[in-house]
């Protein structure tokens, strides 16, 4: 049994369906690059990689990440309080 992914673009051109297809190929043959965190607007690389499985493809992988640790997430933390403060100041 085979699945497939079925989609569509409305209005789009027709130059998408074909970009589209190109794109979905090529991610199913693709290991991804791993998302880093963004912390302060500078990428952040640490943790444990985890991955996120294809639902359509068991044996593919759709993404795969970092996972925070507890410093991370208090970092991050601190970086948005941090922000918060000059972005209530920020006039409309």
């Amino acid at each position: 049994m085979s699945e497939r992914l079925t989609y569509t673009s409305g209005e789009l051109a027709e130059r998408l369906d074909g970009e589209f297809e190109a794109d979905l190929a090529r991610a199913r043959v693709q290991r991804p690059a791993p998302f880093e965190h963004l912390i302060a607007a500078a990428p952040l690389a640490e943790g444990e990689l985890f991955e996120r499985r294809d639902p359509s493809d068991l044996d593919g992988h759709v993404s795969r990440a970092h996972a925070a640790g507890a410093e991370t997430v208090k970092r991050a933390l601190r970086a948005a309080r941090d922000t918060s403060l000059r972005w209530r100041r920020t006039p409309y």
